[in-house]
């Protein structure tokens, strides 16, 4: 019987161990937030395919980066950087994020990406591709319902969301990016 008992002692403090142990493991919540790209002016126009052009003339030569989950968090990520990774990282993954444009007195939500060339720092512009959720402002169509062929607006704010996977692709696109010109023949010595 005492033999029975030990067993049965050693079973629960195995099984009770191997509980503390899984509890014990951190469990890492998904950050999430948004990007907030300020303008002091902007124009939209309609490409080809169906996209749009939304460039924005920057208030500032960064974009603030706020991640409210798992804790708070806030930064500025430099708008050369931005392109630049996120041109990388859509080399292998497209990045396609929903956001919404803020204008005076209008609002539209929409999906966008980064341009080619997205950043020009001579004139401090930043293109993004994008395809609109929803409605359009009436002012923005013509009489057949479509686009004009050019809106202009001043003062607008970009917001788009951040996830894991958004953070996950531009990580891995600085890290191309950082990587094209280091350790490589891209940029050799000179003598």
């Amino acid at each position: 019987m005492t033999k029975v008992v030990r067993i049965f002692i050693a079973m629960i403090m195995v099984l009770s161990l191997s509980v503390v142990a899984v509890s014990a493991q951190e469990v890492q919540a998904e950050r999430a937030g948004y990007m907030v790209h300020l303008a002091k002016a902007g124009t939209i126009t309609p490409n080809l395919d169906g996209t749009y052009t939304l460039t924005l003339e920057s208030a500032a030569d960064f974009s603030s980066v706020v991640l409210t989950t798992p804790k708070l968090d806030l930064f500025n990520y430099n708008l050369s950087d931005l392109a630049g990774d996120w041109a990388f990282a859509n080399e292998v993954e497209a990045i396609v994020v929903s956001g919404r444009l803020e204008l005076n007195d209008v609002a539209v939500d929409l999906s966008l990406t980064v341009a080619d060339n997205a950043f020009d720092i001579l004139s401090n512009t930043f293109t993004y591709v994008v395809t609109f959720e929803g409605e359009l402002p009436a002012a923005w169509l013509d009489k057949g319902g479509n686009l004009k062929s050019e809106i202009t607006f001043t003062t607008a704010t970009l917001a788009f969301e951040m996830n894991e996977n958004v953070i996950a692709g531009l990580v891995a696109g600085r890290e191309a990016r950082l990587n094209s010109t280091r350790n490589s023949r891209a940029n050799p010595p000179c003598c």
